[in-house]
């Protein structure tokens, strides 16, 4: 949402914000100014990520390789940028090892929210692939190219002065999985590791194909809100510009699930499988990218309400 809040937006969003808390007019003004001044992604933002991360040159993204590196390089880069603390995790995946990628955004608190996507895809097609025929890359653009685009939008976002002075109650931690495709592999890894039970959890917010918003129905799907109080209130709330469907039935199928079973409050974010789902045809021009923006100032909005 760039530039400033139109009238009819101020109302709605005054009204939004209400519904949640007794909160003074002032205070409801200032989060009100932070998001206008906070929420300035745009759709070539997330098209840059996209395109690059799927592009031919990456290969596929197949953990364990040469040009899953390539891609970690691109996320490191990105969240070093974020003036985040790198992290490269590497850990054992079938003959060889894969990389998680993490960038700490330490605020200096005591808990910490994860924020998550899985980077790796299919490669040139492996038994997940669902092409019977054709053989070739598996760009995975919505898979999760666009995720991983979410991730890296909202470290940006979360290390703007503005925000991080008068707004973070947590510190952020953002998590690019490997080996997600063969089996959840990476953060199956990262849950049972000593980095991880030293972060002390607040929640974990996860993001898997967030890049085919359908123009009709503007369904996005949210597993985990029955995990949280906030979490659940924000998603009863009707969005002017989405559809919240709430649906738990593969939350355990996601890179939550190890963090789930724990007991820490989760939320898994997608909008959906399709056509080109495991297919080659999973490309960048297929991104709905208007979409991605409205998700971002949707998440934007739940982030602002756990730190209020």
């Amino acid at each position: 949402m760039a530039g400033f809040l139109s009238v009819h937006t101020v109302k709605n969003t005054q009204l939004f914000y209400s519904r949640f808390f007794s909160i003074r007019p002032c205070l409801i003004f200032y989060v009100l100014v932070l998001e206008s001044c906070l929420s300035q992604v745009s759709a070539q933002d997330f098209k840059q990520h996209i395109e690059h991360l799927a592009a031919d040159s990456m290969h596929g993204r197949a953990p364990g390789t040469a040009d899953e590196e390539k891609a970690a390089g691109y996320i490191a880069l990105h969240l070093d940028a974020a003036e985040c603390k790198l992290v490269f995790q590497q850990f054992p995946f079938e003959k060889d090892s894969a990389l998680n990628v993490f960038g700490f955004l330490d605020f200096k608190k005591d808990s910490t929210i994860i924020i998550s996507a899985h980077y790796d895809h299919l490669g040139y097609g492996t038994n997940k692939s669902r092409e019977i025929i054709k053989k070739g890359i598996h760009h995975g653009a919505d898979d999760n190219a666009s995720g991983v685009a979410m991730m890296l939008e909202l470290s940006q976002m979360l290390s703007n002065p503005l925000y991080k002075i008068r707004m973070a109650k947590y510190n952020y931690f953002f998590a690019a999985y490997s080996a997600h495709e063969a089996g959840l592999f990476g953060s199956a890894y990262f849950a049972g590791t000593k980095l991880c039970d030293s972060l002390k959890i607040r929640a974990v917010i996860n993001f898997d194909m967030v890049g085919r918003l359908d123009t009709g129905s503007r369904i996005i799907r949210v597993s985990g809100v029955g995990t949280d109080s906030i979490f659940h209130s924000f998603f009863q709330q009707q969005d002017s510009m989405l559809h919240f469907r709430l649906d738990d039935e593969k939350l355990l199928q996601s890179d939550v699930k190890p963090f789930a079973e724990k007991g820490i409050p989760v939320l898994h974010v997608t909008t959906g499988v399709h056509e080109d789902y495991h297919r080659i045809s999973d490309t960048a021009d297929k991104i709905n990218y208007s979409g991605l923006q409205n998700i971002f100032n949707v998440l934007h909005r739940l982030l602002l309400l756990i730190n209020s």
